[in-house]
Order: structure tokens, then sequence, then C-alpha cells
């Protein structure tokens, strides 16, 4: 179940940490986990997701860019 998962989602910014963000880990209904747009400004960002599920730890990073 969701409530057996833990975790931290890290988006930054590398040219500008002062918009750097961490969310908890949390899934939707369908199993997604949305980042609000209004948070992300235009421009290449990172996103570091580091979770821990029935005792298994996970990390996973992507590179994103905003129009």
């Amino acid at each position: 179940s969701p409530a057996e998962t833990t975790g931290d989602v890290l988006v930054y910014r590398p040219d500008d940490r002062s918009l750097d963000f961490t969310l908890p880990v949390g899934a939707d209904a369908e199993g997604r986990m949305l980042i609000p747009r209004g948070r992300l400004a235009s421009g290449a960002w990172r996103i570091q997701i580091t979770w821990e599920r029935l005792g298994e730890e996970f990390y996973q990073e992507r590179k994103v860019t905003v129009p």
C-alpha cells in the first residue's frame, strides 16, 4: 500500500539554488505524483527521488526542461 512507501523528491535548479524545493513522496489513486507547475520556472531542472518501500531503498533521477 502507499502508506508503506516513504521518501523525498528533491526538485532543483542547477543554475539557481534559490528555486530548489523538496516534497514528500506521495501518489494519487492512480499511482502518480504530480509536481505543481506553478513552482517550476522555465528552464532546466533535475528531479531526484529517494524512497523506501517494504524495507528496500530506491533512487531515481531525471532531467526536465520546462518551456
